[in-house]
């Protein structure tokens, strides 16, 4: 019981940790929407972090064209997106 005890709070701590990286990535990943002028270095930080949060690592070019040929094509909602 105590072990049980022991591993849940262990556990609970890390799941809190992890919730606010995934939090703080989320805040960090909509800063570019804003309207100010960043560097070259922020720009490219911020795109390296933006691949990773929508999960872009593997290139899916062909396979929408080729399992959903009919898929209507969307633009952005403004020129931030």
């Amino acid at each position: 019981m105590v072990s049980n005890l022991a591993l849940n709070i262990i556990l609970s701590a890390s799941l809190n940790q992890l919730w606010s990286m995934v939090n703080t990535q989320q805040l960090v990943v909509m800063m570019p929407l804003w309207n100010i002028r960043l560097p070259a270095n922020a720009a490219l930080f911020f795109g390296f972090i933006m691949t990773i949060a929508s999960f872009d690592l593997l290139p899916t070019d062909t396979f929408y064209n080729e399992y959903f040929p009919n898929m209507a094509q969307t633009s952005a909602i403004n020129s931030n997106f």
